[in-house]
């Protein structure tokens, strides 16, 4: 179980890892971000190009399923903390 305060802002983040993550109570707003396929032109190869794809708010009942390479940041909305329930895998170690 997870609990986040009001005004709480997660900064984007991967488990490196599977995860399963229920909203109990309250209410979530996820950022889900993704890094786009690499040009030929691109001018830094290690450059963090992260964007922002798509967001989404949770509610109770609500669930949101992870793979290991999902970025997502996480925000509690309302006055109230948001409460969740997590299930993750064990991290990879092939990396």
């Amino acid at each position: 179980m997870v609990a986040w305060s009001p005004g709480y802002q997660a900064p984007p983040h991967t488990y490196d890892t599977w995860g399963i993550l229920a909203i109990v109570s309250g209410q979530d707003h996820h950022e889900l971000w993704h890094r786009p396929p690499k040009m030929d032109n691109a001018k830094d190869p290690e450059a963090n190009d992260t964007e922002l794809f798509s967001t989404l708010v949770l509610n109770p009942g609500d669930m949101i399923a992870f793979t290991h390479s999902t970025t997502h940041r996480v925000s509690p909305q309302g006055d109230s903390p948001t409460v969740a329930l997590g299930l993750y895998g064990a991290p990879r170690m092939d990396r």
